[in-house]
């Protein structure tokens, strides 16, 4: 469990068990945090039993780690027992053909959603639903990824709903449905529901590829102009005459990425690739429009000192293809003597995209400097090191 998941359900255990002697369920919380905060309800410190639901996911941990199956289902099964709320063991539990997981999932959320009809149906925001709403996101998510998107929406939906800030991020798989199953009035009633949403990439590209896709080309540009201001690298994706969906997938991390990033442009394309590859033209009309948009911004740079602070602000923020990577996406930096070889494909193109693809870009550059670039993690650094590169010294 994180620390996290300990907080959240030592706060459910404490409501349970004093909910009584408070005036509001706020008013518990805010005691909680305070005795919290003064260490009086530090699960580390305490010497007390623990709750069927801590036990519950401790065999859930344990079960996680189990290689022989029959001793993992009977952790599993043990857990549920214990608090029939495990969802995530309920989930683990499930096996056979396509059909029969989804039956599994189904089933279980039918008996989930019985016992949510039980509490206040606040959403998100009680913690004592919580564990159901992420049963109903993730059945939303595995239906998506088996291309059920008509049976996936309407868990996706349910999340968006009843959570006002949509911590799970459910907006982002609906934008891609109704893009794919070009449903304008859906998507346009999400992006305009959703705060700021002309301010994340994540939400802009499904709309915008959408709105090519069905001729809505004015609005087309406004999201475009709108994605050039606030993702600069979505231009490191129209170098070549088509997408590179072989270059996105790789990039492609749909649980880990930073804001307005190379990740999120691929986040956001990838789900696409069968509405944007459906409609022959769009590609070709968006890298013409894009370049347009960039023109029409480049002329307002008058005096020379905007300019210098536009090449600034693009060599702090844009991430460029260095020579080769435009041209060949197939390369993979596999030839002796390279320091990228024996690398995972994700972090060799991860590298390539930052330019350092050889010893001597790598040498100006820390170990730690290396390591903060999202997607490098120890195993490749370590990578690096047995193949020979020498990082700059730490100041």
């Amino acid at each position: 469990m994180s620390f996290n998941d300990d907080f959240f359900a030592n706060l459910q255990q404490f409501i349970d068990e004093n909910a009584d002697k408070y005036p509001s369920i706020d008013d518990a919380v805010t005691a909680y945090i305070e005795q919290y905060n003064k260490g009086q309800r530090n699960p580390k410190k305490s010497n007390g039993p623990i709750s069927d639901r801590e036990k519950s996911m401790d065999l859930l941990q344990e079960a996680m780690y189990e290689n022989n199956v029959k001793k993992q289902r009977k952790l599993l099964k043990e857990a549920i027992k214990l608090w029939p709320d495990n969802y995530e063991a309920e989930i683990l539990l499930a096996e056979g053909s396509v059909e029969e997981v989804i039956k599994h999932f189904l089933t279980v959320h039918e008996r989930a959603h019985k016992n949510w009809l039980k509490t206040d149906q606040v959403g998100w925001l009680n913690f004592e639903e919580r564990p159901y709403w992420q049963l109903k996101y993730f059945i939303g998510s595995y239906l998506f990824n088996v291309g059920m998107l008509i049976k996936a929406e309407p868990f996706f939906r349910d999340c968006f709903d009843f959570n006002e800030m949509d911590n799970l991020g459910a907006r982002y798989h609906l934008m891609s449905i109704y893009a794919r199953t070009y449903n304008w009035e859906a998507a346009t009633e999400i992006y305009y529901q959703t705060p700021e949403a002309s301010e994340d990439d994540m939400m802009v590209i499904p709309l915008m590829s959408l709105a090519v896709a069905l001729g809505e080309f004015q609005t087309a540009r406004k999201l475009l102009a709108d994605l050039y201001r606030i993702n600069p690298q979505f231009d490191e994706i129209l170098k070549e005459d088509f997408w590179p969906f072989e270059l996105l997938d790789e990039i492609y991390s749909p649980d880990q990425y930073s804001f307005n990033s190379v990740t999120t442009i691929a986040n956001a394309i990838v789900p696409l690739i069968p509405l944007l590859t459906g409609v022959d033209y769009a590609y070709g009309w968006i890298k013409e429009e894009y370049g347009k948009i960039a023109k029409q911004k480049a002329l307002k740079l008058k005096t020379s000192k905007q300019v210098q602070l536009a090449k600034k602000k693009k060599k702090d923020n844009v991430i460029s293809f260095p020579s080769g990577v435009t041209t060949d996406f197939a390369n993979n930096y596999e030839a002796e003597g390279s320091p990228l070889a024996g690398l995972a494909p994700k972090p060799q193109h991860i590298l390539a995209l930052q330019g350092l693809t050889s010893f001597e870009a790598l040498a100006h550059k820390t170990q730690k400097e290396v390591a903060a670039i999202q997607g490098i993690g120890p195993r490749t650094i370590q990578g690096l090191l047995d193949n020979g590169v020498k990082f700059k010294k730490e100041k």
